[in-house]
């Protein structure tokens, strides 16, 4: 009950409507976007089995590959992108 006694009247609401919307902003479409890539993906594969089984283990063997090295060009893009602002905060 202390808590009520030293902060104003309005300040419970307007701080959960805030953390509402940065949670919405942060994962509002991102949920959205990566079931619809999931199930593409999913749909392109059953397809591929449909029309060509070989064609498509051989896709699917070097897909780790690809991942990789996406995930290492989406860090080095990361740390790109850091040390723009870092060098921009320096000047």
């Amino acid at each position: 009950m202390a808590w009520f006694d030293t902060t104003q009247i309005g300040t419970l609401n307007t701080r959960l409507t805030d953390d509402i919307n940065t949670i919405h902003e942060g994962i509002g479409d991102k949920i959205c976007i990566f079931v619809q890539f999931f199930a593409t993906f999913l749909t392109g594969i059953i397809i591929g089995f449909v029309y060509g089984w070989k064609l498509t283990l051989v896709i699917l063997s070097v897909s780790p590959l690809l991942a990789a090295s996406a995930a290492v060009w989406s860090f080095v893009s990361v740390l790109d992108e850091l040390f723009y602002i870092l060098c921009r905060v320096k000047k």
